[in-house]
Formats: structure tokens, sequence, C-alpha cells
């Protein structure tokens, strides 16, 4: 949940989850709507089916929208805010238009707050003189209106939108964005644009973090040290919540709220030091990661405490779930040491603190149920006595959202998700709830094969693992098994003594090389900017009788009807490292693909170029709505250079993308959770836009035998890089970080030229020299390399260039 890896120290959800070792193939089924009319609209999720006809209506300052036999308020408001939306003029109107109406009927409300499951389909028929919104509920007439407004044009000539048909509902109900507002505070300001955004794209639950060992962030009356003392000062009043609560309903999205236990605890035990499983005392978190404080689960004091807690939150949350956390459970647990606690599970049959915990989740269950709330969970709380009520979040990988499916849970993906590891909105989109992801199949080989049960050292903590490999030296596979989960590893290498593999994971490419003396492996994993020695010894192979190869544990494919139990997924935006200030711009755009991929049928969510041309639109859009993804970038740049032009920072900082996962955090270990985040790997995006269309000029170049596409746009883009650092230099006299920009600035200058040589030399069809290749190549690998916690990612496609003229 907190998800820092080096200090949660989960390897088995680093390298466990997202390589399974099966797939389900998704039935093929022809897209509803054509190539031709997807390339003529922007809408962002497609809808479930739409035909272009000919034509348009324009929307000027005459048009109206018309309430048929439907009068529920929220639509109302809605409708007004899409009129004012539209009431922006065009740069030039050029034609005065016939007044024009949107007519919207839809049936009746089942209530002002959004229920789990709603019907939120609706019918839009746009013709040359008016349009027509048809919906069985109220939450299916926001959603239409949401896409009306996405359809809209503006040009010289006016504001219009296209003649067209569409038939829209979701593919999944449970389509949320997590905010942690725990690690670093949100305002109420943030929150309620952050709504507006989400209503955009029709993403309906907002999961709030709201307590962790950082803080606690909502006001109690009943238990006010909660907010006294456990909050430095930040935290939601009541009356903020009941504003939130309501400002999303009018969205027709729902709140869900997580009070994390019975670990990430620290803020209820500084506040309430009695509810612990060690004496005390307590005081909040100033570092990301796992800590040790844990409610005492074998008190009943507990469950009064948490009976009276929870019923005065139901007051404030009127959906009829609460998320419980239950993830990451220290293995230092103060639960090992307290005898009181060691006699209850003795007593109770409770052969670890898993089942511990598992007690302690049955009895919030139980407990919940008395205020008519039903229970999420993160995977960890995954057992087969749990209450089937439960809902499953899975976070350490796709195959616990299948088990949990094929155990009768209903559930919901995070894993893949993770906005807070800064990937592009390629490698999200890439991601389906129904289709396991990175699917490979291992076949067992029982005639070569030896295995080692290994320890890996990730600081104080060991972590047991079996490594099993099959084959001969030259054609080796394998497969990792850690907690449970299995990695499979399609190529290794046997050099000498010298075993070597690299795996594919959710957090990136994990290396690992290792020595074989006799029957010990000892070596080092590289994952995440780290490495992890690890130590072992043989446990079976063919050469040693009596010992047979591990059975490796394989995914089945979901029933139709187990995937009835997939209800859809989170975005996550997990905050050590993301301030008020920056957050919106690493939500969005990219939480826009993620809502796409849980609204719009599969069959439409395959074409990543696509996807791009749209989510590009998309983002203007959501600069509309408030959200200071793009607004804030100016402002992050002048943080650091507080005089002069911003023009040659900005060309700079546009190519440069904080570092994946948790690399950031890994460089800064022991560093305090600061308020604010003002540096560089701050401004930097967690996707370069204009990094990413170099590269596909780079693509189209390289795949013309003629070297003539985009030849022209590479070499001015190149010039401009190469030449920007004498721009630059002069204005970073009084500039943050530098001797940072410096470096970076001339790394990319270098590399640019490196470049331009490189089209020079195909242009004449000729190579580089040996000399002038080795010489770029050595300039790219120190480009490439992370320097304050960004990377250049116009580097890998300059070297393509690079290589290609070799």
């Amino acid at each position: 949940m907190s998800k820092f890896l080096p200090c949660a120290l989960q390897l088995a959800l680093l390298i466990g989850s997202t390589t399974a070792l099966h797939a389900q193939a998704p039935a093929p089924t022809p897209p509803p709507i054509s190539a031709r009319d997807r390339a003529a609209i922007h809408a962002m999720p497609l809808p479930s089916a739409l035909k272009r006809g000919d034509g348009w209506v324009t929307v000027g300052p005459s048009f109206t929208v018309a309430r048929t036999a439907c009068r529920d308020a929220r639509v109302g408001r809605a409708a007004d805010r899409l009129v004012r939306a539209l009431a922006t003029p065009a740069p030039r109107a050029r034609t005065r238009a016939a007044a024009a109406t949107l007519r919207i009927s839809c049936g009746a409300s089942s209530g002002t707050t959004p229920r789990p499951v709603e019907d939120e389909s609706y019918t839009l028929a746009v013709s040359p003189d008016q349009a027509t919104l048809s919906a069985p509920t109220t939450i299916g007439a926001l959603r239409g209106l949401e896409t009306f407004l996405q359809l809209v044009e503006r040009s010289d000539s006016g504001t219009r939108v296209p003649v067209v048909t569409i038939d829209d509902r979701p593919r999944f109900p449970w389509r949320g964005l997590m905010m942690d507002v725990s690690r670093h505070w949100m305002p109420k300001a943030v929150v309620l644009r952050n709504l507006d955004a989400m209503a955009a794209v029709k993403l309906n639950v907002l999961h709030l973090h709201l307590s962790d060992d950082q803080g606690f962030r909502v006001e109690s009356k009943l238990y006010p040290r909660l907010q006294q003392v456990a909050s430095d000062g930040h935290y939601f009043t009541q009356r903020d919540i009941r504003e939130i609560v309501a400002y999303a309903a009018d969205r027709g999205i729902r709140v869900v709220p997580e009070f994390d236990m019975p670990g990430h605890t620290t803020s209820f035990l500084v506040a309430y030091p009695e509810l612990g499983s060690a004496p005390g005392p307590f005081t909040l978190a100033r570092r990301a990661g796992i800590h040790e404080e844990t409610l005492d689960p074998t008190r009943e004091s507990t469950y009064r405490f948490l009976d009276r807690f929870y019923g005065e939150m139901a007051s404030l949350f009127p959906d009829e779930y609460v998320h419980i956390g239950g993830d990451e459970v220290s293995a230092k647990t103060q639960w090992n040491t307290n005898a009181q606690i060691q006699q209850f599970m003795r007593e109770h049959n409770l052969k670890d603190n898993h089942a511990l915990q598992g007690y302690f989740n049955q009895r919030l269950v139980q407990l919940l149920a008395t205020h008519g709330r039903k229970v999420v969970g993160w995977d960890e709380v995954l057992r087969e006595d749990l209450d089937r009520t439960v809902v499953i979040q899975s976070w350490r990988g796709q195959d616990y959202l299948f088990q949990a499916a094929q155990q009768g849970f209903d559930a919901i993906l995070s894993a893949g998700y993770y906005l807070d590891h800064k990937l592009p909105a390629s490698d999200h989109y890439r991601i389906d709830p129904l289709r396991l992801a990175n699917a490979v199949t291992i076949t067992p080989d029982p005639t070569r094969w030896k295995s080692w049960d290994l320890t890996m050292h990730a600081g104080q903590t060991e972590i047991l693992s079996r490594l099993t490999m099959y084959g001969p030296p030259e054609q080796l596979r394998g497969v990792m098994e850690l907690a449970g989960t299995f990695v499979s590893i399609d190529t290794a290498s046997l050099h000498g003594d010298t075993l070597g593999f690299q795996m594919a994971t959710q957090y990136g490419k994990a290396t690992m090389t290792g020595v074989v003396r006799g029957d010990s492996l000892t070596g080092k994993m590289g994952i995440v900017g780290m490495g992890l020695p690890f130590a072992g010894k043989r446990s079976g192979g063919n050469d040693m009788p009596g010992t047979r190869p591990p059975a490796v544990k394989r995914i089945p494919p979901l029933t139709a009807e187990q995937a009835k139990h997939v209800l859809g997924g989170e975005a996550a935006m997990w905050a050590e490292v993301v301030s008020a200030e920056t957050v919106d711009s690493r939500i969005w755009p990219r939480a826009a693909a993620i809502a796409e991929k849980l609204w719009s049928p599969a069959v439409l969510t395959d074409d990543v170029t696509d996807m791009y041309r749209r989510l590009d639109i998309v983002s203007g859009l959501l600069t509309t709505r408030g959200v200071t993804h793009e607004t804030g970038y100016p402002v992050a740049l002048r943080a650091l250079q507080p005089r002069g032009d911003l023009a040659p920072l900005r060309t700079l900082v546009d190519v440069l993308e904080e570092v994946k996962y948790y690399q950031r955090l890994s460089t800064e270990l022991g560093k305090d959770l600061q308020p604010s985040l003002v540096s560089l790997a701050d401004a930097a995006r967690p996707e370069s836009r204009p990094a990413r269309l170099f590269s596909s000029l780079v693509d189209g170049y390289l795949a013309d035998p003629k070297r003539q596409k985009n030849a022209s746009e590479l070499r001015a883009q190149l010039a401009v890089w190469r030449d920007n650092h004498a721009r630059l230099t002069p204005l970073l006299a009084n500039a943050n970080q530098a001797g940072d920009l410096r470096a970076l600035s001339e790394q990319l200058s270098n590399a640019a030229a490196a470049g331009l040589a490189a089209l020079d030399a195909l242009d004449r069809q000729q190579k580089l020299s040996a000399e002038d290749a080795a010489r770029y190549q050595s300039v790219l690998t120190a480009a490439s390399a992370s320097r304050a916690a960004v990377t250049n990612t116009a580097i890998p496609a300059i070297r393509k260039l690079v290589d290609k003229a070799q």
C-alpha cells in the first residue's frame, strides 16, 4: 500500500506478480467504432459504440439545454456547468449560428448518494440542428454530458459538435482513483479539483487514504486527539468531509474512506497509545516505509474503540464500503514480543501473525456490518476463511486479483495502475484487469534441473526464496519463488561458475548475478536502484537422488462466472514524494488512460498511438477543470530559476523525467519527508511528451529506406537541443540546483550533437568512423545516467540514430 520498496522490502511483490504463468486470451470481437470514425473524435474514454455522421451542430452563445422528465438537481447543475464551459468564445466566430438545443431525458434518481453498482448507460444523438441525450438514470445522464463536452471542437469558424450517434456504458462498475492525503497533506481544494477531473473521464470512486504512520486526516469529535496530536494541524474538518462527499456525489462519484490497520497505525497510537501492541510512547513517522507500530488485536478495548470510531466515520461517509487497509504488517511486528498477544494466539489456535491478522479482519467485518458497512482490504487480507462480502484490492500483483475472484471474492485491480511509479501512460494502458500481464509458460524439465534455497538481505530483513533452473547451460530457463509468488526466467546464462539472468517485474527489470561453488550460490540482485545480496545452498536437482523439481504454481484463466467478480480497478497515487503543488502533475493526464481501460470495451483499448493522440487533447480539457498538471509547470520552473527567460530551462526540463518506481526514495534513505517538494525532480514530468514525440519521429525516419521522412523535423529539434546549453548557461547564476542543471544541459547538448552527426552520416548513406562512434556512445552513456533523481528520456531515441549510423 505505502509500497515503498526500500523500507517495505516486499520483494515478493516486486518480482512475483506481473510475470504470471498463464494468460487468458480475449475472445475476438468486431470493433464497435470504425477506424475512420475513431480517427475523427478525441473523446476519452472511448464510447462503447459510436457512428460518425456528416456535418456539425454549432453550439454558440444561443445554445441551450432542456431537460425532459429529468428533474434531478444534479443533472441541472451539470447542465449549467456544461453551458458555462461552452460560454468561452471560440477564437473568431465568423458565422452567426442558429440556436441549438441539447435535450436531456433520464429516469428517476435512486437517491443522492451513488451506489456501488449504478446503471451508467446513455445514448447521445447529435443532428445538424439539435442533440438528444437519453439515460435510464441520473448517473447515466451525467456521463453523457461529459461525453458531449469532450466532442466539442473550437476553431476560427466557431464552436461545434460533430453529428454522431453514441450508445455507451462502462465495462466495469468500479473505476477509481486512490489519493493518499496522509504522507503529504492534500488540502480540500486539491481534492475538489481532482474530483472535477475524475468526472471528466468518468472515474466514479474517490478512495481517500486518510490515516497512516505519518498523519491522521479527519476530525473526530469522539476521539479528538486523533487530529489534535496526530495530524500536524492538517486535517479535514467534518464539514470539509461533508462538502467533499456532496461535491463528489453531485458528479456521480462515490467516496470510500480508508483507515489503515492493524499496521500503518502510528498516527492512531500517537493519539491513543493504549491501543498499541507495545507500551509506547509513539511519535509520528517522518520517513517513508514500513513501521513496526501495530494495533493490539487481542484486547476487547481495541474493538470498543473501533466500534465507536467507525460509527462516527459512517455518519460522515455514506458509501456502503469502508477500506480497512490491512497491508504491510511488519515482519518485526510488536506482536512477536508481546507475551499477552502470544498467549492469546496459543489459546485461539492462531499459528502465526497472518492468522492473527485474519482474526482481526474478521472482527472488523462483523463490527462494520453493525454500522451498515462492507469492507475493502488490500490483498494481504485474502484468506479462505474471510467473509465473502469483503472486496480484495490487488496491489502486489494481478495474480492476487485472479486468486480472489477464483475464491469467490469481488476484487479490484491496482497492480499496474500505480501512478507514483511515474511510468508512461502506455504502460498503464497495457494492463487489463481480465488478462494477466506479461504471461509466459514454463515447462519444468525433470531431466535437467537444479534448485537453490536462498536468503536475500534487504537491510536487516531476510527474504526467503527458491530458485530453480532448467535445461543445459546454453539454454537455461527458470522459476523464482518468493512468498508463494512465481516469476518465470525465460533467458539465463551460466559461464563457468557465474550464473546471470534478468526478470521482468512490475517494478522494472531485475538482474541477478551469482557465483556457483559446489552446492552454494552467492551473489546480488539489482532492482529499483538497489543491490540486494543473497546466499544459499542446493536443495535439489536431477543429480540429487530423492529430490523432485518444485511444483510451479499456475494461475488458471478466469471462467466467465469468476470474471464477474472483477469489479474494475483503481489508479493509485501514493504521496511519499508528492505534495499539494505537484500531485496533479503525477495524476494527470496519465490517469485518463487508466480511466479508458476501465470504461471502454477491451477491443477498443489496444491502440497506444491513438490513445496518445486523444490523451494530449484531453490533457487540455482537464486543465479547464482546474487541475494544475500544466499550469503548475511554469511555477515549478520559476522555483528553479528565480529570474530571467524560462524558455531555455523549459527546453531542458521538457525532456527530463523523474526516476521511476522507488529509485528516488532509494537514494534518499534516512531523509525525512518534506512538506513541500520543489526540486528539479518535482518540476520534471513523469512522462515527457517532447521526448515521446521525438522518439516517434526517429522510428518513422529509420523505417523509411530513403531516410527522408521526418528528417527535417529531427534535424531542427536536435539543433535546438544542441544550442540550448549556450542559451541556458548564463541564466543559471542564481538558479537552484545550478550544478545539476548545467551538467544535464551540457549532456543534452553533446547528445544532440551526436545525433546530428549520425543524421549527417545516414543522409550520406555512410557510416560513422569507429572513433566517432565510440566517442558518441560514451557521450550517450553518460547522458543516460540519472542525476538529481531525473533522467533524460530523449537519449534512447538519439542512441537509435547513432547505432544505425555505425
